[in-house]
């Protein structure tokens, strides 16, 4: 089965004649069918990545180096016996 992807951006704003009157609607319209086709491979990827962690008993995790917040997997949590739900800090 092949699936095409095609998707476009379209914004506009009406316009309006010194007497406040509608005269149309002035816009643009963007292909954005390579993004929407990036985001579909990224998302199969990380499904994949996902698959193969959890066949692999490995866990997860990630750095939020602007919040610098933790998140790790429930795998992770098992390995380290992290209680559930307890927010994971660098201290």
């Amino acid at each position: 089965m092949m699936v095409i992807i095609v998707g476009f951006q379209i914004m506009a704003w009406p316009r309006y004649d010194a007497d406040g009157a509608f005269t149309g609607y002035i816009g643009s319209c963007v292909d954005v069918t390579d993004l929407l086709r990036q985001q579909k491979a990224l998302d199969e990827f990380e499904e994949r990545v996902a698959l193969a962690a959890e066949a692999a008993h490995l866990g997860v995790w990630e750095f939020d180096t602007v919040t610098e917040r933790i998140w790790v997997s429930d795998k992770i949590r098992q390995l380290f016996q992290l209680p559930p739900g307890d927010e994971i800090t660098l201290q």
